[in-house]
């Protein structure tokens, strides 16, 4: 359902040339997350990945899409956009969204996608040498946060014991970021570019990852003894340890998730 709802919101909105309908809503679902306390503050994990477009040229105009661009990663080439995406580290839930061409590097938009309270950063190996970067080091406050970016594979393997650890749990971290790019991909059907341009294909988006949230973001009734009962399905126990904060279960006692939605609520 949330598939069809998201793919119906973003085939208006780009019928209407609406492009800003997207961010607008995802705007608006982190107010609402920031006030149900379902997110936390402190870290965020970045990330980015590949979204295939069209290469042929068989089209009306002749010509491939001008605003995707072209890359290389390992030894394939790949023709498209990417998209980047910061998240909560505590939950896991999708603050920021970015889109560029292909060609654009990891670290080319990783000042979109830190929030101003931000103190740790965690990244892929991709973003070595984040620090060194003018809009990073020039930064009253990007300057400011720690970095725990990956070891490559080459100095990994000639770590000691302790280090690789480290590395290992930085990686149980860093793992978050990879479940909205799964959702959008194989759920939403959004391995390859849906539109022409840039602008449409960021705010269908956006538009996937509210789809993706909703299902998450209920929060759990707190039983007679203080607790929240843990859920049984592994999609939800991300959700469950976040609430186990007691503020965070204040919060959840009275709250019904389908107030936020017009003319649900009980």
């Amino acid at each position: 359902m949330s598939r069809f709802l998201c793919d119906d919101a973003a085939s208006l909105s780009a019928s209407t040339g609406d492009h800003e309908l997207g961010e607008a809503l995802f705007a608006s679902q982190n107010e609402i997350f920031e006030e149900k306390g379902w997110i936390m503050r402190g870290g965020s994990i970045v990330d980015a990945t590949i979204i295939a477009a069209p290469s042929s040229t068989k089209n009306a105009s002749g010509a491939r899409d001008p605003e995707m661009c072209q890359t290389k990663k390992g030894n394939q080439w790949y023709f498209g956009m990417k998209a980047h995406i910061g998240v909560d580290a505590g939950t896991g839930y999708v603050h920021a969204v970015t889109a560029t061409g292909a060609n654009v590097h990891d670290l080319d938009e990783i000042a979109n996608l830190i929030r101003a309270d931000d103190e740790v950063v965690y990244a892929d190996a991709g973003y070595q040498g984040v620090t060194k970067r003018p809009d990073i080091s020039g930064h009253e406050h990007f300057s400011t946060v720690e970095f725990r970016v990956a070891a490559r594979n080459g100095k990994l393997a000639k770590m000691a014991g302790p280090d690789r650890q480290a590395e290992s749990r930085k990686a149980s971290v860093r793992a978050k970021v990879e479940h909205p790019f799964l959702i959008v991909k194989r759920d939403f059907g959004f391995a390859k570019a849906r539109y022409r341009g840039i602008a449409k294909n960021l705010n269908h988006l956006r538009f996937s990852e509210l789809a993706d949230a909703c299902p998450r973001r209920r929060p759990h009734r707190v039983t007679a003894g203080g607790s929240l009962p843990k859920p049984s399905g592994r999609a939800q126990n991300r959700a469950w340890r976040a609430e186990q904060d007691p503020s965070e279960v204040r919060k959840a006692v009275e709250t019904d998730p389908w107030q936020l939605i017009p003319g649900k609520a009980h």
